[in-house]
């Protein structure tokens, strides 16, 4: 018993032990970061470029074409009509065009972290969250599944987050968005952010022209999408597009836009299970953040994220993409945290109060990660 309590005593003491870098090793740190960060995009980039030589295009790039021309106005149809127009204006590829809007969107946001995180004044707990595989990290965690249309929306959010406080940059915004949410509508289901961000922006006051219009808004658009829209294949978009030189692999969201609903939820308990874990892994990384080094923002931090995560909920029982889900609320929520660290003229890593454990939830994120990556195996091993 002595030497349990002992070997206890020490993890505890390991675990506890404070966190310490010299001004050198700051800029080591920061450089082994961006180094890092540009090293797994590349080959991200690489990825998606193969995606686009795969004879057989799956879901991810016929996601992005979703297009009028078939049966007329439905649901994310505005993007494949916007490819189709440039195909036929200049001749340029639908997979061309989809690689180059994925590459700008990442670089563009990718560029935006950058420039904000050396403004500020950073901690290696926060680099953590940064660096988690529903952060910063998805895209390459889950290639199956990256490079859809919420990169479009993150864009979006991070710009205005950090764009001067201009009546003009708002009107850009709500315009876009409203955009996006006819490209995509899960763009709705994240609206509580936008509404979070001019509230920061605004030096925590509310902008009520802006909200309230945003909101009107946002709930006739999709109010028209829903009674007026119809379904995503009307019967000729598989021969359209081939027409267009892309040949879809047999899981593509044409064949099968019915395909999965709530009842893939119940049948798949364990891995859904451990989609809760992981949300409220991250989720109890954020708050713990948020209480222990931005305390004065807490109470407003816990009310934004309370209403935010409501308005998400519908999202879980209407797609079965929780990953996805997931990993846009984690990158928002990081978004209002950087957001509210504070300016230096250089950037520097602290590492005031920094604990060796607070470093731990980031791999436990991987390990889960990974095992949720095998899942579909792992559970057709199992017959569960």
């Amino acid at each position: 018993m002595f030497k349990i309590n002992n070997v206890l005593h020490q993890i505890n003491n390991i675990l506890s032990k404070n966190i310490s870098l010299s001004e050198i090793e700051e800029k080591k740190t920061w450089k082994i970061l961006w180094g890092f960060v540009t090293l797994v995009y590349a080959l991200f980039f690489y990825l998606l470029f193969l995606k686009t030589k795969l004879e057989f295009s799956q879901w991810t790039i016929s996601d992005w074409l979703i297009n009028y021309e078939d049966g007329g106005f439905k649901r994310r149809g505005l993007t494949g009509s916007f490819l189709f127009a440039v195909q036929d204006l200049i001749n340029i590829s639908l997979k061309s065009q989809i690689f180059f809007i994925q590459i700008v969107s990442y670089l563009g946001f990718l560029w935006v972290i950058y420039r904000e995180l050396r403004k500020r004044s950073l901690d290696l707990f926060l680099l953590c969250i940064l660096l988690s595989p529903f952060v910063l990290l998805y895209p390459i965690c889950t290639i199956g599944n990256s490079g859809r249309k919420e990169i479009l929306l993150i864009l979006l959010f991070y710009w205005y987050a950090f764009s001067e406080n201009k009546k003009i940059y708002d009107w850009i915004t709500v315009i876009s968005y409203l955009g996006i949410i006819f490209m995509h509508e899960l763009a709705f289901f994240y609206l509580p952010f936008l509404v979070w961000i001019k509230y920061k922006k605004n030096n925590n006051s509310y902008d009520y022209l802006f909200s309230i219009t945003i909101i009107l808004l946002s709930f006739v658009s999709v109010a028209v999408i829903f009674i007026y829209g119809g379904d995503i294949n009307q019967g000729k978009s598989i021969s359209l597009l081939l027409d267009r030189g892309i040949k879809l692999d047999p899981g593509n969201i044409f064949s099968q836009e019915f395909a999965y609903d709530f009842n893939h939820v119940m049948t798949y308990k364990l891995s859904f299970g451990v989609h809760i874990l992981e949300l409220v892994l991250i989720i109890s990384q954020i708050l713990y953040y948020v209480y222990y080094f931005q305390r004065k923002y807490f109470r407003e931090y816990l009310f934004g994220f309370t209403l935010s995560f409501i308005w998400t909920l519908p999202l879980y029982y209407l797609a079965i993409d929780w990953f996805r889900w997931i990993y846009i609320y984690s990158i928002f929520l990081f978004l209002i945290i950087l957001f509210q660290t504070p300016k230096t003229a250089t950037c520097r890593i602290n590492t005031r109060g920094v604990k060796v454990w607070h470093l731990l939830i980031t791999p436990l994120l991987f390990v889960l990660f990974y095992l949720h990556m095998n899942h579909d195996e792992i559970l057709q091993r199992l017959h569960i």
